[in-house]
């Protein structure tokens, strides 16, 4: 749980400014996530495999599917696609460990989203724009559109994730 934790606190801070810091936390989560279910394989519930998460598994793993029928179809089998498509894939323990932790391992992300929000602002700061030099605001992890997208993101959800631990009194 601790490992889960660290991860999902570290994570938006360190997918705006470390290259391959994306796949890397994904595949720590994962195999954290592994860990995790087989320590608590004597004590899953039964909601473990209920209605939600067998349709989250089957979506998870339609991708991996149609690529391998497209590929059977047009008889040409590479490995390329499934790259990204395995992630989806490997997914559904991070999924079900999350599911079976305790909600207060999530909201960690209370935390780790708005402080993903403030790195961005400071690589915004030590990275400025210069048009006339023909630079745009960016970090050197990412392209222009998918930091600013990140960015956009991360604001956002730190504004969603105000008070989200708490029960309002009205």
């Amino acid at each position: 749980n601790h490992i889960i934790i660290l991860i999902l606190l570290c994570y938006p801070s360190l997918l705006l400014t470390v290259r391959g810091s994306m796949g890397v936390l994904f595949f720590l989560l994962f195999i954290s996530s592994l860990v995790c279910l087989y320590r608590m394989r004597g004590t899953l519930t039964s909601p473990h495999w209920d209605k939600y998460s067998i349709a989250f598994a089957m979506a998870m793993a339609s991708p991996v599917l149609a690529i391998f029928f497209s590929q059977a179809y047009h008889g040409n089998f590479s490995a390329r696609p499934y790259d990204w498509a395995s992630r989806f894939l490997l997914s559904i323990p991070i999924f079900l460990a999350l599911r079976q932790t305790n909600i207060r391992t999530i909201t960690i992300l209370q935390i780790g989203i708005p402080l993903g929000a403030l790195v961005t602002l400071g690589a915004l700061i030590l990275h400025p724009t210069d048009l006339a030099e023909g630079r745009r605001t960016t970090s050197y992890a990412f392209n222009l559109i998918h930091f600013s997208d990140t960015a956009l993101m991360l604001g956002l959800l730190s504004l969603f994730s105000i008070n989200w631990g708490r029960k309002d009194h009205a």
